[in-house]
């Protein structure tokens, strides 16, 4: 499995990663701009993403865009709904109308700020990824 990890945060980034290598290989990305970059890489090369960690707010673009565009560009490639990137957006704000916002452009789930290990397995373990990790974190 191949996860992507946006955030802008390099604390939160390698969070993120500490927790999620075990489970497959992971890339960190900056900013929204590096993560269209990367989606598209990585399905042109063949190697996409299943699951797709995203901070709402970033710099110059935001989550919600990001977002919007991977949705796009999955549904320019005619990517079949069940094997599109799930999608997690992660904020530090528990505000109801952006979550709404963001299922309505396409997100899968969300997790807010702080989290842990277990929030996140929880919400691999939700979405189908319950394989047993490659080694503990």
């Amino acid at each position: 499995m191949r996860l992507l990890i946006v955030d802008d945060n390099p604390k939160n980034a390698k969070l993120l990663e500490a927790i999620l290598t075990p489970y497959g290989e992971c890339e960190s990305v900056e900013d929204g701009k590096e993560a269209i970059c990367a989606f598209e890489k990585a399905w042109n090369d063949w190697r996409p993403f299943s699951f797709i960690f995203l901070d709402i707010m970033m710099p110059e673009m935001g989550g919600e865009q990001v977002l919007t565009s991977i949705r796009k560009i999955e549904q320019t490639k005619n990517i079949n709904h069940y094997h599109r990137a799930k999608i997690v957006m992660v904020s530090a704000h528990s505000d109801e109308e952006l979550f709404k916002r963001c299922v309505q452009c396409g997100c899968d789930d969300f997790i807010v700020k702080p989290f842990n290990k277990d929030t996140i397995n929880n919400k691999l373990i939700k979405h189908g990824f319950n394989r047993n990790p490659k080694k503990q974190v």
